[in-house]
């Protein structure tokens, strides 16, 4: 089951290393997005030598807001259908078994389901409608909704005795996972495009325009500021929509901008909101190979206190140094891909 589960893994940047779980993930393989609430994208399963494919099954489009999540014998899956952005019978949610792929159960949402989290009860997800739903894990039956006024993008944040989601309207909103009880919201003037992460204490959420705000368990705001800490007058277009990645007590953004330049899409915040370096040098590597960089919407995985991410606009998987985002080595694998989430 083991390596079966890992094959999913590899599929989404997962990266095999010892790396203690939160304490509400510990019974489960992989639960959210990134497989923890740190989203560090990294697992102690042994690494796999030569892949094989298990099985394949169809659940329609899977764009980058569809990963899957594995506990025990079922793998839980997200789809935007046979249409991107329209309705159709394929939206919802898949339940799988693991061992043959054959689907268990579908729950069909109103549009395109998006991001998704479990526990071991229940699945979570939102849609781009709008709507926040909580399932019941046997069987597929909706426990209880909730209605955003926009879209629900990002991976859902199980922490602590809560659920919370964040939705395109600029809000944040914390429930009981059980009853689907609002127990504290806040919101934000602009839109959110990516998840929300935490280190077991805090919860950080970032909008599209780099505000991040920083939370306790029980909402109170510990603190915001800009991500980018752009210069005054700086008119250049710096949006974010990668679900942050925490390592060692920082917060690690990736983010979009006008083409390419010679500086990695890399942002850095100590967890009390200190703004360390954004856009850093490349290093020497980087500068010997003449090498640029692009508009990062994926996530980094880290490992052996490397990020590690997938360079778009090339082929290229790059390693940074978390301390100063210095460009470390690099490998080149398949063809050329143009924008990459």
């Amino acid at each position: 089951m083991q390596r079966i589960a890992a094959h999913f893994f590899y599929l989404f940047l997962g990266v095999a290393c010892t790396l203690p779980l939160l304490a509400d993930e510990t019974a489960i393989d992989w639960p959210t997005f990134q497989g923890n609430n740190a989203r560090t994208g990294a697992s102690d399963y042994p690494a796999i030598t030569i892949p094989e494919i298990a099985w394949s099954t169809r659940v329609g489009i899977m764009g980058y807001l569809n990963c899957p999540v594995i506990d025990g014998d079922r793998v839980f899956v997200t789809s935007s259908g046979d249409k991107h952005n329209e309705r159709d019978n394929r939206d919802g949610v898949y339940c799988l078994d693991l061992k043959t792929g054959e689907i268990l159960w579908h729950f069909k949402t109103p549009m395109d389901a998006c991001g998704i989290t479990i526990d071991k009860t229940r699945v979570y997800v939102g849609d781009d409608n709008g709507g926040f739903h909580a399932i019941d894990c046997e069987t597929g039956e909706r426990l209880w909704r909730y209605e955003f006024n926009a879209s629900v993008y990002g991976p859902p944040l199980r922490v602590d005795d809560l659920i919370l989601a964040g939705g395109a309207d600029g809000m944040v909103v914390a429930f009981d996972p059980k009853t689907g009880k609002k127990q504290w919201s806040f919101h934000h003037d602009d839109s959110m495009r990516s998840g929300l992460s935490s280190d077991g204490k805090h919860i950080f959420a970032v909008y599209l325009h780099a505000r991040v705000v920083c939370f306790d368990l029980k909402g109170n705001v510990l603190w915001q500021r800009d991500a980018l800490d752009a210069p005054e007058g700086d008119i250049e277009r710096r949006e974010i929509y990668s679900t942050p990645t925490i390592h060692k007590g920082d917060v690690y953004f990736g983010f979009a901008r006008d083409t390419t330049y010679e500086t990695p899409a890399i942002s850095k915040l100590r967890a009390t909101g200190v703004f360390e370096w954004c856009a850093p040098n490349a290093g020497a590597l980087a500068n010997k190979q003449a090498l640029t960089f692009g508009n990062i919407r994926s996530s980094f995985a880290v490992y052996k206190d490397e990020l590690i991410y997938a360079e778009p606009y090339g082929n290229k998987v790059v390693w940074a140094r978390p301390f100063d985002g210095q460009v470390t080595k690099l490998y080149r694998c398949g063809i050329e891909m143009f924008p990459h989430w």
